[in-house]
């Protein structure tokens, strides 16, 4: 993730809007990138960077131990 862009509580919220119609599949991802470009733009960083910071990273997500007690 970009270190540059700001926390996840500081994007605009309607920025997350954006994010919440393209998670939910109301709209595309094209019509996001777009959309999102003007906040890109403020942020000065990508569309496409947002889309990345705004995105959750499924890979470090927590694991449950192999020994854990409740398997």
């Amino acid at each position: 993730m970009n270190t540059s862009l700001p926390p996840r509580t500081d994007f605009d919220p309607e920025l997350w809007c954006l994010f919440d119609q393209y998670v939910h599949g109301d709209i595309d991802r094209r019509a996001f990138l777009d959309r999102a470009g003007r906040f890109a733009a403020a942020a000065g960083t990508t569309a496409a960077g947002l889309l990345a910071a705004l995105s959750p990273d499924f890979a470090r997500a927590q694991k449950v131990a192999p020994g854990d007690a409740r398997l």
